[in-house]
């Protein structure tokens, strides 16, 4: 028998086909059928990313309102509101969810945007690169 390249997480003689992780909706371990799974079902993947859009959906008209409508940003203190909203967030995951955090790391956002980073785009603003 070979092994894959891609099995790194394998434990020798064990049934589970990549390893086993923490669920990041129920936290009751499951075994990982792919090397980046993060949830023990598509129903728990699904809850994961409608509590993330409901929150960002929160978030989204006053960050526009923080980038197009400063002055009255401002005045009404938005920065301070996104920062409370968040930490009512993360309050809301310690008590409902265990601690288990409700977001996706940056560097994962980062990576699958490239984009962001793309240098024309930096060009587009006078900067060179």
């Amino acid at each position: 028998m070979t092994a894959r390249l891609n099995d790194r997480s394998r434990k020798p003689n064990s049934n589970a086909p990549f390893g086993v992780r923490e669920c990041q909706w129920c936290g009751e371990e499951f075994a990982k059928r792919g090397g980046s799974q993060l949830f023990c079902s598509d129903p728990h993947k699904t809850a994961f990313n409608n509590l993330r859009k409901e929150r960002g959906a929160q978030l989204y008209d006053l960050f526009v309102a923080l980038r197009y409508e400063r002055k009255l940003a401002a005045g009404l203190k938005v920065w301070s509101l996104i920062c409370t909203m968040i930490a009512h967030f993360r309050e809301e995951d310690r008590q409902k969810r265990s601690g288990r955090r409700s977001w996706m790391p940056a560097r994962t956002v980062t990576e699958r945007r490239p984009y962001l980073f793309n240098p024309l785009r930096q060009a587009r603003k006078g900067k060179k690169s």
